[in-house]
């Protein structure tokens, strides 16, 4: 009797044994990794970048994490309900960009880790304590957005110097707009150049809407603000139309704008997941610091130039790193 008893135990203990085992031994669940975003013409190869950022500090699509996309096109003024539906999902991580968005998402939850990209002054909006150390449950990477200002303003009235005014059009108004155009119109006034005017715009307005906008306003020229790809290519259509010059994120050069100055915006989301690697393989963002863009890109569209009636003097073509047309 004594004989069975020890082999029952011996038996009950190997069993229990290889359970742990294969539990230990069982793959994990991959971890969902949410992107919210406007999934436009150049943003569906944002897919393409996370893969192989996450894949350089291997991390496989399907075996460590999954990949979902969260379209907030058309939705700004909905971002706290965004912000509560992506929670639920109940992330590994959330990618989100803009200050505005990125901010609507802290207020949502405090505890799942997101890292941030495109925002200016992630200090001053109040999103980390400091660059080197956030402090809290977000990190990410900082563009110049309002330092290139300036910049921005003394480019489009190189490229187009007959213009007298020109517009720094947002789709809300908020600490960035504020600062940007704060900085444009100081470098106004310092080269005594063209007025600096701000515009607002609803985020629902139409192309449409946007070019008649402008051109009311007597504007010869316009620098697109937060959700400048929002407005699509009908925008830089119209605008080359009425010929007035813009000033827009890198990708939208192709689609009909006339110039940009600013980052990269492939090499904006490299680094972005870069950051997010780094918290799926379990760094806390409290003390992942701040990444700050330095790679300025200048780009062209001389197809667009031509239809404004533009005239670029050799000397300032020869700056820009890429001319399309």
């Amino acid at each position: 009797m004594e004989q069975v008893r020890r082999r029952l135990l011996v038996a009950a203990a190997c069993a229990a044994a290889s359970a742990a085992f294969r539990a230990s031994s069982a793959p994990a669940k991959p971890k969902r990794v949410v992107l919210v975003d406007e999934p436009d013409a150049f943003r569906a190869e944002i897919r393409a970048v996370a893969v192989a950022g996450l894949s350089r500090h291997g991390l496989v699509e399907g075996r460590d994490y999954v990949y979902e996309l969260v379209d907030v096109t058309g939705r700004n003024d909905e971002l706290d309900q965004v912000a509560r539906q992506v929670v639920g999902m109940s992330p590994a991580v959330i990618v989100v960009g803009s200050t505005v968005r990125t901010t609507a998402f802290m207020k949502a939850t405090r505890a799942i880790p997101i890292v941030f990209f495109n925002v200016g002054d992630p200090v001053g909006s109040g999103l980390v304590a400091s660059l080197a150390r956030p402090g809290g449950n977000l990190t990410g990477v900082s563009n110049r957005g309002f330092e290139l200002a300036a910049k921005e303003y003394e480019t489009l009235v190189e490229v187009a110097p007959k213009v007298r005014r020109i517009a720094y059009l947002s789709f809300r108004i908020d600490n960035m707009h504020e600062r940007t155009l704060a900085e444009i119109q100081a470098a106004s006034r310092s080269r005594r150049g063209p007025e600096a005017v701000g515009i607002v715009v609803a985020s629902t307005a139409t192309s449409a809407e946007i070019a008649e906008r402008l051109q009311y306003s007597g504007c010869g020229a316009v620098i697109f603000g937060f959700g400048r790809g929002d407005a699509g290519k009908e925008v830089f259509e119209l605008l080359a139309r009425a010929r007035i010059a813009s000033s827009v994120e890198y990708y939208d050069v192709a689609r009909g704008g006339l110039l940009s100055l600013g980052e990269d915006i492939r090499d904006r989301m490299t680094r972005t997941f870069d950051v997010t690697a780094r918290v799926l393989r379990g760094e806390s963002p409290a003390v992942i610091p701040v990444d700050q863009l330095s790679r300025i890109r200048l780009a062209l569209n001389m197809q667009t130039a031509r239809a404004i009636g533009l005239q670029v003097p050799a000397a300032v073509l020869a700056r820009f790193d890429e001319v399309i047309g």
